[in-house]
């Protein structure tokens, strides 16, 4: 975060930059389809050995003028 005031105390000027990571290890529990090619799909729930992360990260930017 970066901010400031501007002739005499009138105006404000703020930058803020962040980034978040959510890891969740093995939640991965979507049913799957198999053999969909073939045309007889059917749904197969995950193995427990063989669950997937699920995570979310990204950004933010903002910005913020006063007067």
């Amino acid at each position: 975060m970066w901010e400031a005031y501007f002739s005499k105390n009138r105006y404000h000027l703020m930058f803020t930059a962040s980034y978040e990571v959510i890891q969740w290890f093995n939640q991965n529990q979507l049913i799957q389809f198999q053999n969909a090619l073939l045309g007889t799909p059917f749904l197969q729930t995950p193995h427990p050995k063989r669950e997937g992360d699920l995570g979310l990260h990204g950004g933010t930017f903002s910005a913020r003028f006063d007067f």
